[in-house]
């Protein structure tokens, strides 16, 4: 939302750039159409340039922190797991010991 919101606002001052380099460009069409003509690529090229910096700006982000945040996750879940399994292995030999088990997880996870 926000690269959109910084995308947006650029646009505008695009828009308001051409919108004046109009405006000079009827009133001084003799004068300085080769000035306004570069102040208008210039503009364009502004623009053109901030899109593509913010669009590599989004895409390196989501390659970088996808993989962090899924490993995170998948790491967070097997520990979870490596832990549930021990006590199993640990505490549930026999189905009497279910109430320990039962305990020993409201321990852990509590």
């Amino acid at each position: 939302m926000r690269i959109l919101k910084f995308i947006t606002n650029d646009f505008i001052l695009f828009l308001v750039n051409i919108t004046i380099l109009t405006l000079i460009y009827y009133n001084y069409i003799y004068q300085s159409f080769d000035i306004i003509k570069e102040i208008l690529l210039i503009t364009i090229s502004y623009y053109l340039i901030s899109l593509v910096t913010s669009a590599s700006i989004t895409i390196s982000l989501y390659i970088i922190v996808k993989p962090v945040f899924y490993g995170i996750i998948k790491y967070t879940i097997l520990k979870k797991l490596e832990i549930i399994s021990y006590i199993f292995s640990e505490y549930y030999d026999d189905i009497n010991n279910l109430k320990d088990f039962e305990l020993k997880l409201k321990e852990i996870y509590c």
